[in-house]
């Protein structure tokens, strides 16, 4: 790396506000820096008195593609919600103490290697620069460069106090961040139009490391601000949410950190307009925008087996099908439908009937929303309708569906693009979100749940996000028009509004019909329901072989056992 520490002034801009300068760092003999400066009144050039520093690495609209310096700094100056465009109009909180450096990069893309060559020449440029106090924060793709480049070593991450990042792409590998300790802050909209969960899966992956401190992330849901999809940093290098300071949360570190081991996690979620967000500390346990975490309330890890009135007194448990690859059952009326793929036929029988009436070929997947039940054959999907006793195709055909999501009272997919399809009144599809391959799915009611890798919960109504929560989240179900979360140490936690609250959790294997939810005990074999209002769980029955899944959404209670066949349990009030 070579260092020339030659610093050219070219112009001064303070038309319509603070002062900002252009100016240009010689990287080599033949590459210059250029970037826009703003100091503060109380920067002393003689270094007796240290300023804190910001560097912001600006997002991809920045981009001097032409290279026509200086002129192409202007657009660092209108550059939307962010410290120069803030500095420019008059926005920027003049109370703040740092020096703002706002470098731009050209077609090229972003040089680590010159950005840290500039930082390391800040004692020189600035000798009223605390080099001990050097933050770097960027926006979308400057975000995104933000991880890239402090990923690398860490002698690279050494050289900053805290990293802010604000809707950055995926950046999980590496180990410079965790190897520094580097306090790290993430921030993401949940309805972001432009980049998917990068944020969650890059403070997921160092907080998996075991980074201390533990990275932070703060998610906003859909609707916390209506002005903004992709935009979440405006508010917040504006200073206009009193929910976060960023600036005083960086002023509480130096680069001249140690840190002790047994640290703890703090996420914060906006889960609506109105109200303050609150920041609950995870040690494994989830969390929730309105409820801080609990753990051992209600019934933790094993079921409560206590008796109460309304219970069946009578109650049968037997055998409904022999194995198949798939079921699912209509809830309006409890019929249950079967693909059976060894002799690759369908069938449907209700609960009331005898036997398994045989109504077609099978298919790749199988879903049944409250009123129907669909395949998924070779790009088209089928619609069974028993008043013609027959499958007809629904929606626009040449699907790329991997799966069907069913529960709900419509039908989703999910495509071979990443994408969830909705099916639509008219009988098109219509995009709901970008989901990573690791995400689950399920549906009730006109909710989607989708539980993404890393443990954020986003509930969809009618294809719309309106809710977010993080959780650390090990599968998710619904039922009764809400979601029930599955965490790490064997709780449930369940709602549709930001009041998420904890239910207990009997054991490995849990599930919901129409009227209840019910869970497995941790020997596989006992069945208990959820009393909701109180946390309880009663005893309800033991089951003859071992239960590993509950099928949601029926009138009464199935369960596939461990061979694959289905028993269901029925009686009074199940």
């Amino acid at each position: 790396m070579k260092l020339f520490v030659i610093l050219l002034v070219t112009a001064i801009v303070c038309v319509n506000g603070l002062t900002q300068t252009d100016r240009s760092y010689q990287y080599t003999t033949t590459d210059k820096l250029w970037y826009l400066e703003y100091l503060p009144s109380n920067y002393d050039p003689t270094g007796v008195n240290k300023s804190p520093v910001i560097i912001f690495c600006h997002g991809n609209g920045e981009i001097a593609w032409n290279s026509n310096w200086p002129t192409d700094l202007n657009l660092l100056r209108n550059a939307p919600g962010a410290p120069p465009m803030l500095i420019q109009n008059n926005r920027w909180d003049t109370t703040l103490p740092f020096v703002v450096l706002s470098p731009q990069i050209n077609g090229n893309g972003w040089n680590a290697d010159k950005i840290l060559s500039f930082t390391q020449s800040l004692s020189t440029l600035y000798p009223g620069a605390d080099t001990s106090r050097v933050y770097l924060t960027g926006l979308s793709g400057g975000a995104t460069a933000v991880f890239e480049m402090l990923k690398i070593s860490k002698a690279n991450s050494d050289l900053f106090a805290a990293a802010l990042t604000m809707a950055t792409a995926q950046v999980t590998s590496g180990t410079g961040i965790y190897d520094s300790s580097l306090p790290v802050w993430g921030f993401w909209n949940a309805n972001d139009n432009v980049v998917w969960w990068g944020t969650i899966e890059n403070v997921d992956y160092l907080n998996n490391q075991g980074i201390c401190p533990r990275a932070k992330k703060t998610i906003f849901a859909a609707g916390w601000n209506p002005s903004f999809t992709h935009d979440c940093w405006t508010p917040l290098y504006e200073r206009t949410d009193s929910n976060y300071d960023i600036y005083a949360w960086m002023l509480q570190y130096t680069n001249q950190r140690t840190f002790s081991s047994g640290c703890t996690s703090s996420v914060t979620t906006i889960t609506s307009t109105t109200g303050s967000p609150t920041t609950t500390t995870t040690t494994g346990s989830a969390t929730t925008g309105s409820a801080t975490t609990t753990t051992g309330s209600a019934t933790t890890g094993s079921a409560t087996t206590t008796t109460t009135t309304g219970i069946p007194t009578t109650l049968q448990w037997s055998k409904f099908s022999d194995a198949a690859t798939d079921f699912c059952v209509v809830s309006s009326t409890d019929d249950v439908y079967k693909i059976d793929n060894t002799p690759n036929k369908s069938y449907r029988r209700n609960q009331l009937a005898s036997s398994w009436l045989e109504i077609g070929s099978s298919g790749q997947s199988l879903g049944c929303t409250s009123s129907y039940a669909y395949v998924l054959l070779w790009g088209m999907i089928y619609k069974y309708d028993p008043a013609i006793s027959n499958w007809v195709v629904t929606g626009p055909g040449g699907v790329s569906a991997q799966f069907l999501i069913g529960g709900g009272n419509t039908l989703y997919y999910y495509s071979t693009d990443t994408t969830v399809q909705m099916l639509t009144t008219s009988n098109n599809w219509t995009t709901v979100f970008y989901f990573p391959p690791a995400t689950k799915f399920s549906a009730s009611g006109d909710f989607l749940f989708a539980l993404l890798p890393g443990g954020l919960l986003q509930m969809y109504s009618n294809g719309v996000l309106t809710n977010t929560n993080v959780f650390n989240g090990q599968d998710v179900l619904s039922g009764r028009n809400r979601g029930y979360v599955i965490v790490a140490n064997g709780d449930i936690w369940t709602g549709t509004t930001p009041a998420f609250f904890v239910v207990g959790g009997p054991g490995d294997a849990f599930g919901v019909t129409k009227n209840a939810l019910y869970g497995i005990g941790s020997n596989g074999v006992d069945i208990f329901r959820n009393q909701e209002a109180t946390g309880n769980w009663w005893y309800v029955y033991s089951s003859t072989s071992q239960v590993t899944r509950i099928i949601p959404n029926g009138v009464r209670l199935y369960a596939v056992v461990a061979s694959g066949e289905l028993y269901t349990l029925y009686g009074n009030d199940i």
